[in-house]
């Protein structure tokens, strides 16, 4: 049995630059980023709390073009088109794009085609979301661009709150804002879980990239673009299993800013089961290992900006890096305790290695809890406080668990082999 009772007297007998060295990587890598990110925020909330006002009153004339690509999705095609309408925004169209449906999606949506509310086109075989959005989008004649999924619902305000963003001229995309739902409106742990990864990622994540006008994804779920920027180096890639995060790339390499409308919100549906789960995060982490390498020259190359450069070096070492380390390390760690063990049984140096994981997991603990409540305070839409007690969960199996099916997405990118949609 690890005595772990044994840790308080452990950590009385070590030294100071003991303890700092076995502290060094989550206070780097963890800790600094954490609790910067978060007196960074601060600092700029207060700045624009003191120096802007929002363009609330502003009449906007531009039209926005909504494109919704739905493949096999009758069981929600109806809630996304009734939320688009329902948005309060005159002065807007909307363009479902059947590809290939096998299923009712077609006749769901003709429905409203029907009435002229929308207008519906279709694909005779269905192909990528990319390849049906850049079909959809030659029907459409919008200023502004949405690309959404066909299991989003973009909020009544939402339209109004994001085309404020383009008032600054500079502004070529923008990322919404994303609430989960449960697939089929089903709630359980998987579900609750995701809700506060997205509020981590995107409260945090989002706000801060944008500050700095490194923004590297804008939400595949709620994306919005200016016409032209559309256009830069061709529409959406459909040799990705990832287009959303390629066209941000795209636009960052031509110098562009992509903000966040951390007020604009849309609902979209994620996976209520852990197989569905699995496959979805899968095809995530496959298609973003195809992106980086696809634009792999940017980490090369002076002409692009400095700012953009380095966020692109941090996803590297963060997604791809830490994520190949993990696994290495955890494989020689097992070898070396496993071997010890074997040879000697339980000594004093797996005792140790013992109170150094439970005061690693008490660190990060510190760090998840920050993180949880913080998000919450930022977010006008916080999820529940109550739902403190899923970061044991995401810390000792989602995160680990994660980590794996990352790990095998990227191992299928690299050998190339397909994923399912």
């Amino acid at each position: 049995m690890i005595p772990f009772d044994g840790i308080y007297s452990w950590h009385s007998d070590i030294s100071a630059w003991q303890l700092l060295l076995i502290l060094f990587f989550p206070i780097t890598f963890d800790y600094i980023r954490t609790f910067g990110k978060i007196a960074f925020l601060e600092l700029n909330k207060r700045k624009n709390r003191d120096g802007v006002i929002e363009s609330y009153f502003k009449v906007h004339d531009k039209k926005i073009s909504i494109l919704i690509p739905a493949h096999n999705e009758e069981s929600c095609i109806h809630e996304s088109i009734e939320a688009s309408l329902a948005t309060f925004y005159p002065n807007k169209e909307i363009i479902v794009i059947d590809d290939g449906s096998t299923d009712n999606t077609y006749n769901i949506a003709k429905k409203y085609a029907d009435k002229n509310l929308i207008k519906l086109v279709h694909i005779k075989k269905g192909g990528s979301k990319a390849a049906a959005l850049n079909f959809g989008y030659t029907y459409s004649t919008g200023d502004i661009v949405i690309t959404m999924d066909a299991d989003t619902k973009l909020e009544c305000h939402s339209l109004e709150k994001i085309i404020r963003k383009f008032d600054d001229q500079r502004i070529v995309a923008v990322s919404g804002n994303i609430i989960p739902l449960g697939d089929d409106h089903v709630t359980n742990l998987l579900t609750k879980i995701q809700s506060n990864e997205y509020a981590i990622s995107f409260e945090i994540g989002k706000r801060i990239s944008s500050c700095f006008n490194i923004l590297l994804v804008i939400s595949g779920a709620f994306g919005v673009f200016r016409r032209n920027a559309l256009n830069w180096d061709g529409l959406f890639c459909t040799n990705t299993m990832t287009e959303d995060f390629d066209k941000s790339i795209k636009i960052q390499k031509m110098g562009q800013i992509i903000s966040f409308a951390e007020k604009s919100f849309a609902h979209s549906f994620c996976p209520n089961n852990w197989r569905l789960w699995i496959t979805q995060r899968t095809r995530w982490a496959h298609g973003h290992l195809q992106t980086l390498l696809k634009n792999k020259d940017v980490l090369f190359s002076s002409r692009y900006r400095l700012g953009f450069r380095l966020a692109v070096l941090d996803t590297w070492f963060t997604d791809v890096v830490l994520t190949i380390l993990y696994f290495v390390g955890l494989t020689v760690l097992a070898l070396l305790v496993g071997a010890e063990i074997l040879q000697n049984g339980i000594t004093e140096i797996v005792s140790d290695l013992a109170h150094v994981i439970i005061l690693m997991f008490f660190i990060y603990f510190i760090s998840e809890i920050t993180i949880f409540f913080y998000s919450r305070n930022l977010s006008e839409r916080p999820q529940p406080k109550k739902m403190v007690y899923l970061i044991p969960v995401m810390m000792f199996f989602y995160r680990p668990l994660l980590k794996i099916i990352v790990f095998r997405g990227y191992i299928k990118a690299i050998f190339r082999i397909g994923v399912k949609w």
